[in-house]
């Protein structure tokens, strides 16, 4: 008869066995289930608490993840929850974690770099991407596309094909790199050349998407930012009509994610208001739809799926153009409080 520790160890045994396939398949919730049955039985298994800290990130569940990680009491998860809280918008708690005494390592300089794009700091995220590729000889494709992207954001867009030829990047390699050199050529005025790259970033998404057995709705709301772009430069060539149709498309379908979808319906708002004759109904109507993506729970901010997802200048346009529509619907008041919160958080 087996002791009643080897019984434990058995069952350990076969709750891991278990536990593979259901991580394999991505069952996320399943797998955490295991996880538990197994710190059950030995709350202490190292193997088992890196596993559901793992697996936690893995199922996109943050705050469970902080949480757990807090629970523990271990200061070997670090990286990790930087990592969770750059996901929920936590920018700065997660780069006061990686100040700390984090050992120096790719995917650490990685994560520094993406945390100073996503706070608007271009300079720094453009400095931190130079070190992962001289100092650590890191040239993927993700990290050459957040380059040029930094680079678009961070006003340097006539850097852009310099930067590319250092890296040995074409427009060919990827859609993703694609779209970030059309989105320099539009920055600096070059709509043809634009177009015609973002034609090339729709055509190789498009082979990419469906190679990896997507379906078409799945493979338009991941192009949908290619989309939304092709309709700004159409609109900035003065088929205003043509970008009208597509960007209305978009909104119709919904295929893209918030985001995307607010850089929509801000265009689509600048292009009706320099048609409308009767400017004050329009601007009334146009606010309902404007004031949908904003955090009714935070005075002056945009919802968060918007919030963490725009660059500094995308999230500038919108704020300006919502007090410019309260203007325009005779809304004065909220207008000035409007302008006097965004020359408070300008620092102005």
């Amino acid at each position: 008869m087996a002791s009643p520790k080897a019984s434990k160890e058995d069952q350990v045994q076969t709750l891991f066995t278990k536990l593979a396939p259901l991580i394999k398949g991505q069952q996320h919730k399943k797998a955490i289930k295991t996880l538990d049955s197994i710190l059950k039985l030995q709350p202490a298994d190292e193997d088992a608490i890196k596993c559901k800290v793992a697996v936690l990130l893995e199922g996109s569940l943050f705050q469970e993840a902080l949480d757990y990680i807090s629970s523990t009491k271990n200061n070997s998860f670090q990286f990790e929850q930087a990592y969770a809280m750059y996901r929920l918008n936590k920018l700065q708690d997660a780069l006061d974690i990686l100040a700390g005494n984090l050992p120096d390592t790719p995917g650490k300089a990685l994560l520094e770099a993406q945390l100073h794009h996503r706070q608007g700091n271009y300079s720094a995220a453009i400095a931190t991407y130079n070190k992962l590729v001289q100092q650590y000889k890191v040239k993927t494709a993700e990290v050459g596309t957040n380059i040029v992207a930094a680079y678009v954001s961070g006003g340097r867009a006539h850097e852009v094909l310099p930067v590319m030829d250092a890296l040995a990047l074409s427009a060919s390699d990827g859609f993703e790199i694609a779209f970030n050199q059309a989105c320099a050529d539009v920055a600096v005025g070059k709509l043809e050349a634009a177009e015609q790259q973002l034609l090339l970033a729709q055509r190789l998404g498009r082979e990419t998407l469906y190679e990896d057995d997507l379906p078409e709705e799945e493979v338009e709301a991941e192009l949908a930012p290619v989309t939304s772009q092709l309709a700004h430069v159409a609109s900035m060539l003065g088929r205003s009509d043509e970008a009208t149709a597509s960007y209305q498309d978009l909104l119709t379908k919904h295929q893209a994610e918030e985001n995307v979808l607010a850089v929509v319906q801000n265009n689509v708002l600048a292009i009706q208001s320099s048609t409308q004759s009767h400017q004050k109904r329009f601007a009334a109507e146009a606010l309902k739809k404007f004031e949908s993506l904003m955090d009714h729970e935070a005075a002056g901010q945009l919802s968060p799926g918007v919030e963490s997802r725009l660059s500094s200048q995308q999230k500038q346009a919108l704020h300006l153009n919502h007090a410019l529509l309260l203007l325009l619907s005779g809304k004065a008041e909220a207008c000035q409080e409007k302008l006097t919160q965004l020359k408070r958080r300008s620092g102005s």
